[in-house]
């Protein structure tokens, strides 16, 4: 179970050097805002479900002038399945000014997850 979780956490900190990366702080004036979102629970098959779920609260980093965000929260779901459980490209924002273009969520066996991700917006 071990050797799972360390994968979760991996791939959590190789998305969020990625997102490092993708965005310098040269590229432009950045700005903080937060966005609504709903991350879902799993199910006992480990897929992703709406039953379990939970509304939060994302902070996210935006570049006003390339126009691109990163976002992260951290939440408690219902994991039915038990099993640490990692998951890509999924866009739980609940506003339609953010185009995800890459995610990682990831959830642990008692239900503590956190979600990344980013993409486009529109100007400020």
């Amino acid at each position: 179970m071990m050797s799972e979780r360390m994968k979760c956490v991996r791939v959590v900190l190789m998305a969020l050097a990625c997102f490092g990366f993708c965005t310098p702080t040269w590229a432009g004036p950045t700005k903080n805002c937060k966005t609504s979102c709903y991350c879902q629970g799993v199910d006992s098959h480990g897929c992703l479900t709406n039953c379990g779920g939970c509304r939060v609260t994302c902070c996210c980093v935006c570049n006003t002038k390339c126009c691109t965000f990163t976002c992260c929260c951290r939440c408690k779901v219902q994991n039915c399945c038990k099993k640490s459980e990692c998951y890509s490209n999924v866009c739980f924002l609940q506003c339609a000014s953010y185009c995800c273009e890459y995610s990682c969520y990831s959830c642990d066996y008692c239900g503590h997850c956190c979600y990344t991700c980013g993409g486009t917006t529109g100007p400020a």
